[in-house]
């Protein structure tokens, strides 16, 4: 049983970590070693938020994922979204005004 609900559990954090790079626009080439996919991938996002994003992507992962895996949520992309505008909003409190407005004209784009 165990086993299983494992197995299927993390068939979900692969579904939502795929989905959810897809959905913010950053392109990960699996072929390169880690460093350098990073480098690459931050050449493409093409700003100055790309740490910011990833960062808050992939906390926003996590928790969506520890909502599937222990309290049984459900495997919505809405809720993934929801978790993660949140905290994109946070991250503007408290950011330089250069870089919030970036966040904000980037996140405008994802609408």
């Amino acid at each position: 049983m165990w086993k299983r609900t494992f197995g299927n559990s993390f068939k979900t954090v692969l579904l939502v970590k795929q989905v959810g790079c897809l959905w913010i626009l950053v392109h990960w080439d699996s072929s390169l070693d880690f460093q350098t996919m990073i480098i690459h991938a931050r050449e493409r996002f093409n700003s100055v938020i790309f740490r910011e994003v990833i960062i808050v992507t992939m906390c926003s992962i996590w928790k969506h994922c520890n909502n599937i895996i222990f309290y049984g949520g459900s495997l919505y992309f809405g809720s993934w979204r929801k978790i993660f505008m949140d905290k994109m909003k946070g991250v503007t409190l408290r950011a330089k005004p250069r870089v919030k407005d970036r966040i904000n004209i980037w996140l405008s784009s994802l609408l």
